[in-house]
C-alpha cells in the first residue's frame, strides 16, 4: 500500500522554511484553524498570523507565519507566507526584550507587533 502523505512546502520571501512530507498539516486560516489530511479537497485560502503545525508521524514542526496563502491540490500543500520562522530559530530572550520595549505603546503598529511577538512566544 502506498504511503498516504502530503508533500509540503512553506516558503517566505526570505527563505524556504520547510519542505518535506507530512501526514497532517494544521493551518491558521483567515477564518480560523483548519487541518489538511491525505486526499483533501483542492483549496486556496488566505492564512493569518499564527502557528503552522506540520506533523509527519511522531515528528512535529511548528512554524510561525505572518499571513499569506495556502494552496492544497493533489496531496500537495504549498504555503506562501509573508514572513515566517521555525520554532527552533526563535530567540525567546530577544522576543521578551522587544515585548518589554513596546508593551506600553498603544499605536496600531505597536499593537500588531506585540501580537506577532506573543505568537512567536507561543511556539
Amino acid at each position: 500500500m502506498a504511503e498516504r502523505v502530503l508533500n509540503v512546502s512553506v516558503i517566505s520571501p526570505e527563505k524556504i522554511l520547510y519542505t518535506g512530507s507530512a501526514t497532517y498539516v494544521k493551518i491558521p486560516g483567515s477564518d480560523g484553524l483548519f487541518g489538511v489530511l491525505y486526499n483533501h479537497a483542492p483549496l486556496v485560502s488566505e492564512i493569518d498570523l499564527g502557528i503552522l503545525v506540520v506533523t509527519n508521524g511522531d515528528e512535529i514542526t511548528n512554524i510561525y507565519v505572518d499571513g499569506g496563502f495556502a494552496e492544497i491540490k493533489k496531496n500537495t500543500v504549498n504555503i506562501l507566507a509573508r514572513s515566517g520562522e521555525l520554532a527552533s530559530q526563535v530567540n525567546k530572550e530577544e522576543v521578551n526584550k522587544r515585548i518589554s520595549e513596546i508593551s506600553s505603546k498603544t499605536d496600531k503598529e505597536s499593537l500588531l507587533e506585540l501580537k506577532r511577538l506573543k505568537t512567536k512566544l507561543a511556539l
